[in-house]
């Protein structure tokens, strides 16, 4: 408030003395005749207040002096500043180093540079009135940046014009549409701040509804009568009278927001232009160095990367940017300068800077390698670094994670090459760990392969047979099926019907008790036994006998 009074007072020209507390001014013939005295005495805390002085706060009657004497003045206003600065003189700080290229001075160019000032207004209306100013700054490059204070920025400014005000630099379709450009920022802005606001009327708003509920629910349960009819009635205007209120408390709680242009204001600034254009890497770069012949300011182009004044510059070999020397570094892959814009790290393994055309990512840590520090699948030829490498034990071939997969076996990891499932279990396993059945020729596991324990050849369990009487684990070709009791048993214990060749195990099959032949279940009808000691003998031996041979008996005729 105060630093806004004493710019107004000395703007129109008047003497502004500040003793203590107090703050004197001697105004100027314009004010004298405005404010119908020669001399103001202010203070701007209640405590300094004396018969002699006069207390200024928002909606004091000398601020409102002041509003009503400014609403209406600056509401549009077009400067050109004089050249105050010689332009003969160069001194070192108006030149750019380049720390590599070639730096070549190009152009050398008087000109205007026009930035302009818009300020707004926002009202925010609901219950209450919030106020506020939103100043935005257009510079020469139509750049849109918002101007925390821009009276401080032009008060400096006007203090050398002594008056002298200029023509419109644009048309005004042009100024129109610097406008809406500034307007819609603005908009967007107060659409942000009105939704803040809203949060917090939002709670209030429930408090207050809460509250109207339970005093027109406590009104009608006090109502009383005789008569059901006027009952009823006092019942609907107490429903009509909260509706209302409710209505009533929806509206004041509703943000309406109104954006106003207060002034804008123009100011063309004489500059000295240098253009230098910069080679680097077969790309061509502008640099403008700006002086203010005004001010005497020069203005530097800044950085790409950092936004920092460009005092050495260097230009990115990967995206043409120019930056500062403390912004670029140097790739050791592809020998350019790349700015931290563009990305550079240093390789994990050996440290050496690389820029992000010449980095190596792996694909399972998502770090960053040289050329020098990364391994290819030999698979499928994505990039891994020597700590996430993988090797297959049976090949020794350098693969990723994705390719490799672990022996249920020896639980060793083995590539895709060197794997194979299981015919048996399916189960993957290495090659190391595979078999060949010797019966069906399917790779078979290390465990589920079996051994013959007749001729010890290697066969899977689907071809492993258990000998009923030996209870031998046997290849097929070492045992047979009874054909008639058809159990799988160990070919010595096979025996071939003498009739009928069938072939039996020793468990079923008859044997004659004189030349030890074997006979089936099917002829066994062939045998008579002993009627005294129960031999059995085939037709043949009871033939050449008429007495059995081993009690010497008749009765087994």
């Amino acid at each position: 408030m105060k630093e806004f009074i004493v710019d107004f007072f000395k703007s129109y020209g008047s003497r502004v003395i500040e003793q203590d507390h107090v703050l004197r001014i001697d105004l100027s013939p314009e004010l004298t005749t405005y404010f119908q005295r020669p001399t103001l005495q202010l203070v701007f805390n209640s405590q300094y207040l004396s018969p002699e002085t006069e207390l200024v706060t928002y909606g004091s009657y000398i601020f409102n002096l002041i509003y009503d004497l400014l609403k209406d003045r600056g509401i549009k206003t077009f400067l050109k500043l004089p050249r105050r600065v010689s332009t003969k003189k160069r001194t070192s700080l108006e030149t750019i180093q380049f720390c590599n290229g070639e730096l070549v001075h190009k152009k050398t160019q008087r000109t205007y540079q026009i930035d302009w000032y818009f300020n707004f207004k926002i009202t925010y209306w609901f219950d209450e009135k919030i106020e506020e100013t939103y100043a935005l700054k257009v510079d020469s490059q139509g750049v849109i940046t918002r101007c925390p204070d821009p009276f401080s920025e032009l008060f400096w400014i006007q203090e050398g014009l002594n008056g002298q005000k200029s023509r419109p630099p644009l048309s005004r379709n042009k100024i129109r549409q610097l406008y809406e450009r500034c307007l819609t920022e603005v908009q967007a802005y107060a659409r942000e701040q009105s939704i803040k606001l809203q949060e917090k009327l939002m709670e209030r708003l429930y408090k207050n509804l809460s509250r109207l509920e339970v005093y027109y629910r406590q009104s009608q349960e006090e109502v009383t009568g005789t008569d059901e009819r006027q009952r009823e009635k006092k019942l609907e205007l107490l429903q009509q009278e909260y509706r209302l209120k409710v209505e009533e408390e929806l509206d004041n709680h509703q943000i309406q927001i109104l954006i106003s242009l207060i002034n804008f204001c123009s100011v063309q600034t004489p500059v000295l232009c240098r253009r230098f254009l910069l080679r680097a890497y077969g790309k061509e770069k502008e640099l403008v160095l700006v002086k203010n012949l005004f001010s005497g300011k020069v203005e530097y182009p800044v950085c790409s990367s950092c936004d920092t004044r460009l005092y050495i510059a260097g230009m990115c070999g990967l995206g043409a940017h120019v930056a500062c020397n403390k912004c670029l570094s140097h790739c050791q892959e592809c020998d350019q300068d790349v700015c931290s814009s563009c990305g550079i790290h240093a390789c994990e393994h050996c440290q050496i800077d690389i820029c992000q055309d010449c980095k190596r990512i792996c694909n399972e840590c998502g770090k960053w390698f040289c050329n020098q520090h990364v391994l290819g699948c030999r698979l499928c030829k994505i990039e891994f670094c020597e700590t996430c490498a993988e090797t297959c034990r049976v090949c020794g071939w350098t693969v990723c994670g994705r390719h490799l997969i672990r022996c249920t076996v020896c639980e060793g990891k083995a590539c895709f090459r060197c794997k194979t499932s299981c015919a048996h279990c399916e189960e993957e396993v290495c090659k190391t760990h595979l078999i060949a059945c010797s019966f069906c020729g399917q790779l078979t596991c290390t465990h589920c392969i079996e051994i013959c324990e007749t001729c010890n050849c290697q066969i899977c369990t689907r071809h492993a047979y258990t000998c009923t009487l030996s209870k031998k684990r046997l290849c097929q070709k070492d045992s047979a099926r009874c054909q008639s009791c058809y159990t799988r048993v160990s070919k010595e214990f096979i025996r071939s019907c003498d009739i009928g060749g069938e072939k039996i195990c020793i468990l079923c099959a008859e044997i004659c008790s004189q030349c030890q032949l074997p006979f089936c279940y099917e002829h066994r009808d062939e045998l008579k036994s002993c009627g005294r000691c129960g031999k059995a003998y085939c037709l043949l031996c009871r033939d050449r006998r008429k007495a059995c041979p081993t009690c010497e008996s008749l009765e087994y005729v």
